[in-house]
């Protein structure tokens, strides 16, 4: 266990995962699996997104942040989520190929997932129609100096998503490829009540807040409470992009399955 006495981090091996062969504290804030994917192979999957390799829709964060998505943020779009649900099918497809020939990210991410969260269900959210359905995630780049400054995430921002979700919103980061420097995840002793139900909150008030920077290897994940835990992606440092593939989760309404968007 590490983090702080406020930010409990577990750490599991995924071939523990996969066999059941792993223990989980009684409590935690994070948990991070490592070796989800050997950093070899991860190489190989970074040189193809270095070249736009498939050629996935790209969406911007604000210009200042030096970042983008592979994908289509779902903040940039809403309320109308036509274009999000026109690529969301492309995405996924491009994400199985560019994982090909391992185990898609699709399958082997909701499966480790699940059996952190007591093999419950997980899959892709369904969408608004019969044959729809979200992104599974979304891969974020971010360039020299690029970041993300202190917010909680969204619970959720699309109507569709309310009217089937909690907000019990958390996510997931698989950490891909590493810059040469900064880039970690910050997290901030400063918590906000669980039952708020608003978008995707950016406030930089962090003078004298305690927090916890966790530095992801490639091939590990880490998944936490990012609506509840205010956080942040430190600059990058360097000419190598930081590459992550991300997700967003919540329990149904009714059920008791976990889905993910991206």
């Amino acid at each position: 266990m590490r983090g702080s006495e406020w930010f409990r981090v577990a750490e599991v091996d995924a071939r523990d995962v996969d066999s059941g062969a792993y223990q989980l504290p009684e409590s935690w804030e994070a948990v991070i699996v490592h070796d989800v994917y050997e950093a070899e192979f991860l190489d190989e999957v970074v040189k193809r997104l270095d070249r736009h390799d498939p050629p996935f829709v790209t969406t911007w964060f604000p210009k200042e942040f030096r970042a983008f998505f592979y994908g289509v943020n779902l903040t940039n779009i809403d309320p109308d989520p036509g274009h999000y649900f026109r690529e969301s099918s492309t995405v996924n497809r491009q994400i199985n190929a560019l994982f090909s020939p391992a185990e898609s990210p699709i399958d082997r991410i909701p499966a480790i997932l699940s059996e952190l969260n007591g093999r419950r269900p997980i899959g892709v959210a369904p969408g608004r129609h019969l044959g729809e359905e979200y992104m599974f995630g979304t891969i974020r780049g971010h360039g020299e100096g690029g970041y993300i400054p202190p917010h909680f995430d969204a619970r959720p921002l699309p109507d569709h998503l309310r009217s089937m979700v909690t907000n019990e919103v958390s996510s997931y980061v698989l950490m891909l490829g590493r810059p040469e420097g900064g880039g970690g995840l910050e997290v901030f002793r400063r918590m906000r009540p669980r039952q708020v139900a608003d978008a995707t909150t950016l406030d930089g008030e962090t003078s004298g807040v305690e927090s916890v920077t966790i530095e992801l290897p490639v091939g590990s994940l880490i998944t936490f409470d990012s609506s509840t835990f205010l956080h942040q992606v430190r600059p990058v440092q360097g000419t190598s992009t930081r590459w992550t593939l991300c997700s967003f989760m919540a329990p149904m309404q009714s059920g008791g399955d976990i889905v993910c968007w991206g």
